[in-house]
């Protein structure tokens, strides 16, 4: 089954409205020629100036259909393109080593932190089926992940939840991109605000 995320939804809507006004200029084009033609029937001293132009709307609008098939065929591109994954090649997709994964809380002045060191083994492996498979300390674990553009991204019981929907969490990148730490945004608890962040290595 085919995962469509929001970007997806706004360019299915964005290609629809274009066909139909597609359709409509078609429509245009068709009822136009056809008064010309008429004009060309009834018109016999201005015959040779209503066949210019004729001629040269005809021209006009061929050069118009071409660009706007173009446009459509990028658009379709982009679209399958992206249709099958919700990841964009080059960032999170592949297996990365855990360097470290910790939790903070804080109160007032005061910053807790319960850090994990990443061992040998550990990995996060984000797949382009919309899973991340998840070994840390000897657990297995595989939870699904959307990638709502390359800086955020929303993981299944990653963080919190608020009435249902899964928070979003901020991706940042080493400058060579073997690097990276996930973390999500900051939730009130009764202690304080808490968060989490996971530091990934290629």
């Amino acid at each position: 089954m085919v995962k469509y995320t929001t970007n997806s939804i706004y360019l299915i809507d964005f290609i629809k409205k274009f066909i139909i006004h597609l359709c409509r200029v078609h429509f245009l084009i068709t009822r136009t020629n056809k008064i010309l033609k008429i004009a060309v029937a009834h018109c016999a001293d201005s015959t040779y100036i209503v066949l210019i132009m004729h001629n040269t709307f005809k021209n006009s609008i061929m050069k118009s259909r071409s660009l706007i098939l173009l446009g459509l065929v990028i658009i379709a591109f982009m679209f399958a393109c992206k249709k099958g994954s919700s990841i964009y090649p080059g960032q999170i997709n592949g297996k990365w080593n855990v360097v470290s994964d910790s939790t903070y809380n804080e109160f007032l002045l005061s910053l807790t932190q319960r850090n994990y060191i990443g061992k040998a083994g550990d990995y996060y492996d984000f797949r382009t089926d919309g899973k991340v498979y998840i070994n840390e300390s000897n657990t297995l674990d595989t939870l699904t992940y959307n990638l709502v553009n390359d800086t955020t991204i929303q993981i299944q019981n990653f963080g919190w939840i608020l009435n249902g929907v899964q928070n979003t969490s901020y991706m940042k990148y080493s400058s060579n991109n073997a690097n990276v730490s996930i973390t999500t945004g900051r939730a009130i608890t009764p202690g304080g605000f808490g968060w989490r962040q996971v530091n990934l290595k290629r």
